[in-house]
């Protein structure tokens, strides 16, 4: 984990307004956990991932090797969110909005995915709003 807060920290110098979105989300999800809230810390896990991806996305089209760098970094901590923001709960079933929040990673990372091989934008597009359309665009 302290290795993973290194890399967000190293993101967080290039951007302010990144790093500060990113420790605000970190923060908003460590006291959901506190208070039991699993379905809120979810979903701060799942917007902290989808913060990343974004941003992997903006330096990866800025092109150069800091940047590929930079973009790399961020989808690994993507990665490592979703992941987080997709582990089964650990006390039992999951309720209907941990559900729900579990399909709205999928499809992130489904429509991330999509675009980034170029598969065109028509299933981009399909992938968007196979969620009926309760997430904001890549």
């Amino acid at each position: 984990r302290s290795a993973e807060r290194g890399a967000e920290r190293g993101a967080e110098r290039a951007e302010p307004a990144f790093g500060r979105a990113a420790e605000s989300l970190g923060r908003a999800q460590a006291l959901n956990e506190e208070l039991g809230e699993a379905a809120r810390a979810q979903e701060m896990a799942r917007w902290q991932g989808f913060l990343y991806l974004v941003g992997a996305r903006r330096e990866r089209g800025g092109g150069g090797g800091r940047g590929r760098t930079t973009a790399s970094s961020r989808l690994t901590l993507a990665l490592r969110h979703y992941d987080r923001a997709l582990s089964p709960p650990a006390e039992g079933s999951a309720s209907a909005a941990m559900e729900e929040c579990a399909a709205a990673c999928r499809l992130d990372l489904a429509t991330f995915y999509l675009s980034s091989s170029g598969a065109g934008a028509g299933a981009t597009a399909a992938a968007g709003t196979a969620g009926g359309g309760h997430r904001p665009p890549l």
